[in-house]
């Protein structure tokens, strides 16, 4: 995701206050990326229910 995007999500009015909020630790990244997977394994990308 853009720093701009979310930038926009967080309604931040400038880019380097967004900046401050987005900086993450080793450990946040990490469990971002397993949540992430999570909710896309999640996901019924096959649209089996259609």
């Amino acid at each position: 995701m853009s720093l701009r995007a979310i930038q926009e999500l967080l309604g931040h009015m400038c880019p380097k206050t967004t900046a401050i909020y987005t900086r993450l630790t080793e450990t946040t990244q990490l469990n971002t990326r397993r949540i992430i997977n999570h909710l896309i394994d999640e996901l019924d990308l096959k649209g089996d229910d259609q």
